[in-house]
């Protein structure tokens, strides 16, 4: 099992898109392929349930928005809450534009979170799954502010929270930090690598049962990358 640091990991991409060649926005819809597939393979997904994907405004929310687009796609309902911010990723950008193009009436878009009133309607829902896109492995400090208020909404929900790559709020290479605001997930699906907060131990009420998904990094790739990385 190969362990990358979250600099790591922000290279082995680059080395990826330069040399395989394939375009970040298509490595980002090959990663929201594979964790479409992975969430439809869990149980309580049965009996076509209302997704929340509730998305940052980096590249993890560009994997949700994507996420989004696909399930709805497939017919699902789906509601999509996009994080105010000043500045977004390219990815995200392109990826806002595809789901907006999409004509589903199963789909509803907004910049803010459901009122208290929908919330607790929601909450005797048992067929409702929070997908947690906000923020990735590029995080490099405690969540304030209105992300943090974000958190601390979905972990008050009820219903399944499913993390993209990672729970939002967690460091990819340290453990968690007593007082800081962090997604706590049932399930994180994590591509292509696990990221090493994953094994400490005080983590495991937020990362709940990691799945790593393969994006399409066989074997040889991988070993190109890590010597590729020993280079740097």
């Amino acid at each position: 099992m190969k362990i990358l640091s979250s600099e790591q990991i922000r290279k082995a991409d680059e080395w990826t898109i330069a040399h395989e060649p394939v375009s970040s926005i298509n490595l980002m819809e090959r990663a929201a392929w594979a964790f479409v597939q992975a969430l439809q393979n869990l149980n309580f997904t049965e009996g076509n349930p209302a997704y929340e994907v509730y998305c940052g405004p980096g590249n993890n929310g560009g994997d949700g928005l994507a996420i989004s687009r696909l399930l709805a796609e497939q017919g699902s309902k789906v509601s999509v809450f996009l994080l105010p911010a000043e500045k977004h990723s390219a990815d995200y950008k392109e990826n806002l534009k595809r789901l907006q193009k999409l004509s589903a009436g199963s789909i509803t878009i907004s910049d803010s979170l459901p009122s208290l009133k929908v919330s607790k309607e929601n909450n005797l829902s048992e067929k409702r799954i929070l997908i947690d896109a906000l923020f990735g492995t590029g995080l490099n400090k405690a969540l304030e502010g209105i992300a943090a208020e974000w958190v601390s909404y979905i972990n008050r929900q009820k219903g399944a929270v499913i993390a993209v790559d990672i729970p939002s709020g967690l460091p990819a290479d340290l453990s968690f930090l007593p007082g800081t605001n962090v997604v706590r997930a049932q399930h994180t699906f994590t591509f292509q690598f696990p990221k090493l907060s994953f094994f400490f131990s005080d983590n495991a009420p937020f990362v709940g049962h990691f799945r790593i998904l393969n994006i399409g990094l066989d074997e040889h790739s991988v070993l190109q990358v890590l010597t590729y990385l020993k280079k740097q």
